[in-house]
Parts: C-alpha cells; structure tokens; sequence
C-alpha cells in the first residue's frame, strides 16, 4: 500500500511483527528469479533407530567449546554435506568412539569437564587442596 510517493507499508506476517512495516520505495526492487538453476540438494539421509529414537549416524567430530557452561560438539554425519554440520550439546552425541577419537586428536580441546572457575583455580593454587566453593567464600 501506498504511504506517499516516497514510502509504502508492507503487509506483514505475525512472524514479521517486529519489522517496520513502513518503508522508503528507494529500497523495494520487483523479485527477478535468477536465471541460473540452483543445483539441488540430495536428499538427507533418514534416521536410523535407536532404542526407539530416531538418530543419525556421526561421521566425526569436527570441534568442540563451551557454551552455557555445557560442552558442546561441532558434528559431521555420516552422507550430510559439510553445511548441514551441527552444534550439539554433549549429552546428544551419542557416539563415544567418535568423541575418543576426536580427543585423541584434539588433546587441548575443550572435552568434558569445564576448566576451573578463577576461584577454584586460585584456592587450588593458593591453598594446595580443594575444599567446598562455599568454605572458601566464607
């Protein structure tokens, strides 16, 4: 709809709600489809089951981090293209070799315990031996 010769209002989804519907015409160009044809995509691979779930097969793992203050993996599945590679919180993984042998590689990756909080490091330090964060506090 036309707002005035220089702006128009865009009607809006529900899910496009915390768009401005008000825009400058200098910006709105007609749709042109590119005359080039995509390449398709095969198809992803269908789950296999697992005790009644639904899971899909892990090739490797590529990376790990903290996120959260959980461990999470960057993970390759087996017939999945490179860009369909997934962050997956530890607990989803299910595939142990696959974590070993990512660990084996990677020694300094982050893996299942998160590295120690500055002060559980500096009581360690400090003090020799590890006691309760809430002794150390008091």
């Amino acid at each position: 709809m036309t707002i005035s010769p220089a702006a128009i209002k865009l009607h809006l989804s529900t899910w496009e709600k915390k768009i401005h519907p008000i825009v400058s015409v200098s910006i709105v160009h007609p749709y042109i489809p590119d005359e080039i044809v995509e390449c398709p995509q095969p198809p992803q691979p269908s789950p296999i089951m697992v005790d009644d779930q639904e899971e899909y097969e892990v090739k490797e793992i590529l990376d790990s981090r903290f996120r959260w203050g959980k461990l999470w993996y960057l993970v390759k599945f087996i017939r999945w293209s490179h860009s369909d590679n997934m962050w997956l919180p530890h607990m989803e993984v299910h595939a142990p070799a696959a974590a070993e042998e990512f660990h084996l590689q990677h020694p300094n990756a982050p893996h299942s315990s998160p590295a120690p909080t500055p002060t559980m490091s500096c009581h360690l330090q400090c003090h020799g031996e590890a006691t309760p964060l809430q002794d150390v506090a008091a």
